[in-house]
């Protein structure tokens, strides 16, 4: 059985956190490891708590400490980041921010498991490639 996807949702509004958190950990194979609604608290909680995914909402207008979440995680965290919104006009900040994902609100019942479990396969497989990658040491020693 595979290990289970831990996420962080980073969401400034309580009910859609509640709603979220609810809705995710009705699904087996996904545990919400910490949640916030404030872009500082979320970048605490992910080094704490090392999810697998984070959640990011991008409310309109976008704030630029909320895109600067979304480049925090998905570049010197390495997390995957699916970006969440009301509205389909951050779709393009949110993913030259670094997220490797969109979605409208609306989409999120039918589209949000997806997303975590194809983001989670590509966070595993660029961890195994980074542990594939680095030198061992040969019998006598030295690096091979």
């Amino acid at each position: 059985m595979a290990a289970p996807i831990r996420v962080l949702i980073a969401e400034p509004d309580p009910r859609a956190r509640f709603a979220l958190q609810t809705f995710l950990n009705a699904h087996p194979h996904i545990v919400v490891v910490a949640e916030a609604e404030a872009p500082a608290a979320a970048l605490v909680l992910a080094r704490a708590h090392a999810p697998t995914v984070a959640i990011v909402d991008l409310p309109a207008p976008i704030r630029a400490e909320r895109l600067s979440l979304v480049r925090t995680l998905s570049g010197r965290l390495e997390i995957p980041v699916i970006a969440i919104g009301l509205e389909y006009d951050v779709r393009e900040s949110a993913l030259t921010a670094g997220a490797i994902r969109f979605l409208e609100k609306a989409e999120v019942p039918d589209r949000l498991v997806d997303a975590l479990t194809i983001a989670a396969r590509a966070a595993g497989a660029r961890h195994r490639v980074k542990c594939h990658s680095r030198r061992l040491p040969d019998v006598a020693g030295g690096v091979a």
